[in-house]
C-alpha cells in the first residue's frame, strides 16, 4: 500500500449508520485517517470546513433536501476537496447528474475493500496530479505575466488561451473578450509597405512546427485603429508525439526600437559633420598661419613703398588700394585661424554699402 493511500485524511458522509460505521471501522484497519462521518448534506458541508479533508466518500442519497450530488458540487467547487461516490444506484440519469461535480471516483454497493482501496488510491493520485498541473499553469501564467514583452497563448486552431496585460495593452484587447477568439481578429498583422495582411506567425508555427519570426515590416492593428510596428516571434507548443497543441508568441512595440535607431541615425550623422569640421577646420588653420607669413612681407613691402612715394601721386594711391586688401585678407585668415583653433566669433554689425564701396576700385 502507497503511503499516499495510509496518510489521507477522510471524512465519510452516509445516512445508514451501519454502513457508515462498518466502513469507518475498514479504513482504520487499512491504516487511513478517519474524520468521523456525516449523514447530512449541511453537515458534510460543515466538516468540510471545519476539518479540511483530503478526501470524502459521498453516499448519493441523504438525508435532508440536499443529495450528495449537490453536496460534492459544494465542497469540490469550493474547496477542491476531492469526493468519491458510494452509491447502489447506478441508474444513467444519476450518473450523468453525478458527472457534472467532476467526482474523482464511484464505489457500488455492497463494495469489496480492494475496490474501495483502489478507488481511494486512483482519486488521491490524480487529485494530487491536477493540483500539480494547477499550480503548474498558475506559475507559467504568473511567469508570462511578469514579462516585458507582449504574450499571447493559443490551442491547436489558433484560438486564443491566454494573453498577459502587455498583450492587453498593444493589441486593444481585454482577454476576457479575445478568449476563444481566432488569434488572426485580435491580433491582425498587416506589410507596412502594401498594407497586406501577413501570414499570422501563429498560423505559421502550428503548420511548420517551427519557431517563426516577423521581419521588420510588420504592422499591428490595433482594437482602436492604430497601426503599430511590432517585433515577434511564435513557437508551437508540441506533444511528447511532436504533434502541435497550441502555440505562444511573444512580441513588443517596434517604436522604441526604431526611435532609437533614429536617434543613432543622426547622432552619428553630427558626429561625421563634426568630423568634417574639425578637419576643414585643421586645413583652414595651417593655411592661414602659411598665407599670414607671406602676407606679412606684402604688407610691409607696401608701408615701405607708400613712405617712399609722392601722396598725391596715382601710384601712391595703388599702393594704398594693394595695403588695404592685404589687410583685409589678414583679417581673413585670422578668421580663419580662428576655425581651426575653435574660438567663438562674436557677430558685429556691418553696412553692405560700405563694404561695396572699398570693393569699388
Amino acid at each position: 500500500m502507497s503511503s499516499l493511500t495510509t496518510t489521507a485524511r477522510i471524512l465519510i458522509v452516509e445516512d445508514e449508520i451501519l454502513i457508515a460505521t462498518e466502513i469507518e471501522e475498514r479504513l482504520s484497519r487499512l491504516g487511513y485517517q478517519v474524520l468521523g462521518s456525516r449523514s447530512t448534506a449541511q453537515d458534510a458541508y460543515a466538516a468540510v470546513v471545519e476539518l479540511l479533508p483530503d478526501l470524502v466518500l459521498m453516499d448519493i442519497r441523504l438525508k435532508g433536501d440536499e443529495d450528495g450530488i449537490e453536496a460534492a458540487d459544494r465542497i469540490y467547487g469550493g474547496h477542491g476537496i476531492p469526493v468519491v461516490f458510494l452509491t447502489a444506484h447506478s441508474d444513467n440519469a444519476t450518473i450523468v447528474r453525478a458527472k457534472s461535480t467532476r467526482p474523482f471516483g464511484y464505489v457500488l454497493k455492497p463494495f469489496q475493500e480492494r475496490e474501495l482501496i483502489a478507488a481511494i488510491e486512483t482519486a488521491m493520485q490524480r487529485h494530487t496530479a491536477e493540483r500539480e498541473l494547477q499550480e503548474s499553469r498558475a506559475r507559467f501564467e504568473a511567469t508570462l505575466s511578469s514579462i516585458g514583452d507582449g504574450v499571447i497563448a493559443t490551442d491547436s486552431d489558433g484560438r486564443v488561451e491566454f494573453m498577459n496585460s502587455v498583450a492587453e495593452e498593444l493589441s486593444g484587447w481585454a482577454f476576457e473578450d479575445a478568449v476563444e477568439r481566432r488569434v488572426d481578429d485580435v491580433l491582425p498583422l498587416f506589410d507596412e509597405t502594401t498594407r497586406e495582411p501577413l501570414e499570422h506567425p501563429i498560423r505559421s508555427a502550428l503548420t511548420r512546427r517551427q519557431v517563426v519570426h516577423l521581419d521588420d515590416s510588420a504592422l499591428l492593428f490595433d482594437r482602436s485603429g492604430n497601426w503599430v510596428p511590432i517585433e515577434d516571434s511564435a513557437s508551437p507548443i508540441l506533444s511528447v508525439e511532436g504533434r502541435p497543441f497550441g502555440a505562444v508568441m511573444a512580441f513588443r512595440d517596434g517604436r522604441e526600437r526604431r526611435r532609437a535607431l533614429e536617434q543613432i541615425v543622426q547622432a552619428e550623422k553630427r558626429l561625421s559633420q563634426v568630423q568634417r569640421l574639425d578637419a576643414v577646420g585643421r586645413l583652414a588653420g595651417g593655411v592661414a598661419h602659411d598665407f599670414n607669413n607671406m602676407l606679412t612681407v606684402i604688407v610691409g613691402c607696401c608701408e615701405q613703398l607708400k613712405l617712399r612715394i609722392a601722396p598725391d601721386s596715382d601710384e601712391h594711391k595703388l599702393i594704398l588700394d594693394a595695403l588695404n586688401a592685404s589687410l583685409r585678407a589678414a583679417a581673413l585668415t585670422d578668421k580663419l585661424l580662428a576655425l581651426g583653433q575653435r574660438r567663438i566669433s562674436e557677430p558685429v554689425r556691418v553696412d553692405l554699402n560700405d563694404l561695396v564701396r572699398d570693393l569699388e576700385p
